[in-house]
């Protein structure tokens, strides 16, 4: 910094920028016009040391257009003081000022203008974001609402071909423009539209609205541009040859794929809020095991369709299907095959089906076996009632259950096991067998417990069976025969006429007859002793076995 230091009685400044100066000496060059420094300082700044920018003033000169002026200071007179400031294209230099000013003022007002549009965004900008980031889905549905669809456009044995196929059917949706490229050498002819197929030549005329060429057909840059709006026709539409018939197609115009939606918006919420609930159940049918199993269920899907058809005899089974499982025994098996072998006589007592139930509890099914050791004798009795029934009538009439059926996943998982699917396909190669017992399931166990009664009821005491007959047992009437003692029974009587030789007993007295023991049904004769005799314990089976 300046050094101040006494020189003799002079103080001496030592100045950066121009070495030692007298104090005394520097100070009066400073006081110009013989005004101290202060005054001076005072043209240039308050007495607040703010600086006094009025001083300064400028103008054109005006007796000088152009030309710049420049005054410094305090002036009592409008025209005294001015300086002119001359340097090369000044009103350029004054016009340009000029317009930047006014290009200022303009982007002021577009910025104001933007902040205005740019408010909403700005009040948005979160909902903005989230379109930014989802710009590319933005970008594929704006693609569905409108756009521009080129084909190039090319003859031949007088037909055009769209995209190298000919008299192809076109599809146009609203909102889009389809642009046809027509500048290959072999179109020799305008593509036109109409509202009538093949159009001029079938009494149409060209449809020309939002319809653009450009160039001639057949030269290089030649298109035909068609944008389809509301206003065009959506029936009838076609594109045709100008000069040659039968050298277009049908074209189909369609609203676009927004609309659409749209149109079915309610639609689409209603269904997703029936599915929406069941995406869970959606994503278990979407497991592997479970789609293998559903391809499984759709291999055999004919069989399904064969049970859906026979469901209500489906859910008789079903509501015995603990006794089923117990019939299914290899040893029970075998005894309703001979029951199966007299289905004839199952549906003889198919009355009294109720007393199959009884019939199917372990206790019973030794009863069952013997009855179907004896089914020969079923067999003989019923062989008249058989008929030929259908696999699928043995399901048929329960349709619902297969809803059910289908509903329980799990349980179809259990089925497609390959021990179950064995059974079922045994099951669905003997479903006539099925069908008969369904059909006939009341009888079977109806007569199943009236076999048993009539078999094992005490003696001396009378049963109901499922008809409401009172009727005594075979035991009962064994015990019977047994206490009679005989075992036949004799018949005797007197000649119709005195002499006649082949009378029972050959007398002269009056025709009678007279039995002895119990009342008989195998019957034999004596020849030689003239006499007729009845087995009278063959009668006692024959009414205890009905």
């Amino acid at each position: 910094m300046a050094i101040t230091r006494p020189v003799g009685d002079q103080l001496a400044y030592n100045s950066s920028a121009n070495g030692v100066q007298i104090l005394d000496t520097y100070l009066e060059n400073a006081e110009l016009g013989g005004r101290s420094i202060g005054d001076l300082l005072a043209d240039l700044f308050d007495n607040t040391g703010v600086f006094r920018s009025s001083i300064f003033q400028f103008r054109e000169d005006p007796n000088n257009i152009g030309h710049f002026q420049v005054r410094v200071g305090e002036f009592v007179l409008a025209d005294t003081g001015w300086q002119t400031i001359t340097f090369t294209n000044f009103a350029q230099y004054v016009a340009d000022a000029l317009q930047y000013k006014q290009d200022a003022e303009t982007a002021a007002t577009n910025a104001q203008a933007a902040e205005t549009a740019l408010q909403p965004v700005i009040t948005n900008i979160n909902q903005v974001t989230l379109v930014a980031t989802n710009i590319g889905n933005v970008v594929n549905v704006g693609s569905q609402i409108g756009g521009t669809v080129n084909h190039v456009v090319t003859m031949a044995s007088g037909n055009f071909l769209i995209d190298g196929q000919a008299n192809q059917a076109l599809v146009m949706k609203e909102g889009f423009t389809y642009d046809f490229d027509v500048s290959d050498a072999t179109n020799t002819e305008n593509l036109a539209f109409s509202i009538t197929a093949d159009g001029t030549h079938n009494s149409g005329v060209e449809y020309t609205a939002n319809v653009v060429r450009t160039g001639t057909a057949g030269t290089a840059g030649a298109k035909v541009e068609i944008t389809i709006n509301d206003a065009t026709p959506r029936t009838g539409f076609h594109y045709y040859g100008a000069t040659t018939s039968g050298a277009g197609a049908a074209i189909t115009v369609r609203d676009h794929n927004i609309d659409i939606l749209g149109a079915i918006a309610a639609d689409i919420q209603t269904a997703a809020q029936t599915v929406a609930p069941a995406v869970p159940d959606i994503q278990t049918i979407a497991l592997t095991a479970n789609l293998t199993a559903i391809q499984n269920v759709n291999t055999d899907l004919q069989a399904i369709k064969n049970v859906n058809t026979d469901l209500p005899a489906i859910n008789n089974v079903n509501q015995v299907r603990n006794d089923i499982s117990t019939l299914a025994l290899s040893a029970n098996l075998t005894a309703i095959s001979g029951v199966n072998q007299a289905i004839g006589a199952v549906n003889t007592v198919n009355s009294n089906i109720n007393s199959v139930n009884t019939v199917a509890n372990t206790q019973n099914l030794a009863a069952i076996s013997n009855v179907a050791s004896q089914i020969n004798k079923v067999t003989t009795v019923a062989d008249d009632l058989l008929e030929s029934v259908s696999e699928i009538e043995a399901v048929g009439n329960s349709i619902s259950n297969v809803d059910s059926v289908a509903g329980a996943l799990p349980a179809i998982n259990n089925l497609n096991s390959s021990s179950n699917l064995t059974a079922i396909t045994t099951v669905n190669s003997s479903i006539a067998n099925v069908n008969q017992v369904a059909t006939n399931l009341n009888g079977i166990l109806n007569a199943g417990s009236d076999a048993e009664k009539y078999a094992t009821h005490p003696v001396n005491t009378q049963f109901t069976d499922s008809q409401g007959n009172q009727a005594y047992s075979a035991k009962h009437f064994a015990a019977m025969a047994s206490s009679a003692g005989s075992a036949f029974t004799t018949i005797q009587g007197d000649e119709r006429t005195a002499g006649d030789t082949n009378d029972v007993v050959a007398d002269s007295g009056s025709d009678t007859l007279q039995l002895f023991g119990l009342g008989g049904a195998k019957v034999r004769t004596d020849e030689t002793g003239d006499a007729v005799y009845i087995d009278s314990r063959s009668v006692a089976m024959a009414i205890a076995l009905g």
